[in-house]
């Protein structure tokens, strides 16, 4: 799972300019929190439909 996240985490496109280096890091950690969230349920509802 965090290989995946990590992968996609890379291929978010540089914004250069438009957005100050803080925001940027705020932006990619809201990103990385969301989409482990969307794993750790995603996960959640495998193991469910297993039982």
């Amino acid at each position: 799972m965090n290989r995946l996240c990590s992968i996609r985490k890379k291929k978010t496109p540089h914004v250069g300019g438009s957005f100050s280096s803080k925001y940027q890091d705020i932006a990619s950690k809201m990103i990385l929190w969301v989409s482990l969230t969307v794993c750790a349920k995603f996960v959640e509802g495998i193991q469910a439909l297993n039982k």
